[in-house]
């Protein structure tokens, strides 16, 4: 899978209306949960990065630690994983411009199916619908090349819900 920059990668960052920006960063949050779930290789996760973050890109822990792009990657902190994603989704929740570019919370559900090995979630061996949301705040900065994240910072631990169904 090759991530090529879509017209709303490629937007000018000259945007001085909040609501405007908040439009085009919510399509990009689109985009990025619409590949995670195309991801098949670190390739794939390699196309996306170069496209969509800067190069010092830097994510930030709930304990304040920080951790580089491939610390991330080597840490398992991106779903090339299995059990696979089932549905992925980044919601704005609050936009600020500033002087770099802006600044979003968002709050990103994950969902997965599961088989329940140990039983924690009922009968043992059962399938179950898994979703994890967490809120993180992002930093994106604007250029000629469009808009990069900068840093995501996440907001608390995540929440995790489970729909019981039989299997």
């Amino acid at each position: 899978m090759n991530v090529a920059p879509s017209p709303v990668l490629t937007l000018t960052a000259t945007q001085s209306d909040a609501g405007s920006v908040q439009a085009s960063l919510q399509e990009i949050y689109d985009e990025i949960s619409a590949a995670t779930l195309g991801w098949e290789t670190a390739v794939d996760v390699e196309d996306l990065e170069s496209a969509l973050y800067s190069q010092d890109w830097v994510f930030i822990d709930s304990n304040k630690q920080l951790h580089s792009w491939q610390q991330v990657r080597e840490e398992g902190g991106l779903p090339v994983q299995k059990p696979a994603l089932t549905w992925v989704a980044q919601t704005i929740q609050k936009l600020s411009l500033t002087p770099e570019g802006a600044a979003a919370v968002v709050n990103m559900s994950t969902v997965r199916t599961v088989i329940d090995r140990e039983g924690r979630y009922g009968r043992r061996g059962a399938s179950h619908s898994v979703t994890e949301t967490t809120t993180f705040r992002d930093r994106w900065i604007a250029g000629p090349d469009g808009w990069k994240m900068k840093s995501r910072e996440q907001l608390g631990r995540f929440i995790v819900a489970v729909d019981r169904r039989s299997s």
